[in-house]
Formats: C-alpha cells, structure tokens, sequence
C-alpha cells in the first residue's frame, strides 16, 4: 500500500503515506519481540511487510475506532466485490 500511494504522487497520496508510515511507526513489538523504529522508508516497508493485512486492519482499528467503513464492514453492510 505505502509503494502504491508514494507512486500516486500528490500531495493528498503523501498525507496518506503519513498516516500508514505513523501508524506502522506505532508498532513496537510483534508477537511480544521488540521492534526497533524505523529510520528510513525502506525500513518503514518492512515493517509493514512484517505488520501484514491483518496486523494493519488491526492498528487502522486502533487509530481510527470510528472509522464508518469499518463499522459498516463489521457489521456486514457491506457487500463483498465480485470480479
């Protein structure tokens, strides 16, 4: 995700970038190891690498507990796309 909005460019892909990277950043330990901050983009994506899906479905949760996407989402008023 953080290659995908840096590849967007803009100004609003950049905020974007931010809340993932501050996010990602808030992690200091997996599977109750000690995880050292990032210091560099790079570093910043592996650790999200290492995070995964669930791991940032979890802190997007934590961060934002009343995001209404993912209130509607729990709650399955959402409807699941389909190719």
């Amino acid at each position: 995700m953080l290659d995908l909005l840096e590849a967007a460019g803009s100004a609003a892909s950049s905020e974007a970038w931010m809340r993932y990277a501050l996010m990602i950043c808030s992690v200091n330990a997996i599977d109750g190891r000690p995880v050292l901050m990032p210091r560099s983009k790079d570093a910043v994506r592996e650790l999200a690498r290492k995070i995964g899906n669930v791991g940032m479905d979890a802190l997007s949760r934590a961060h934002y507990p009343d995001d209404v996407i993912g209130d509607a989402a729990n709650a399955g008023e959402i409807d699941t796309a389909k190719n």
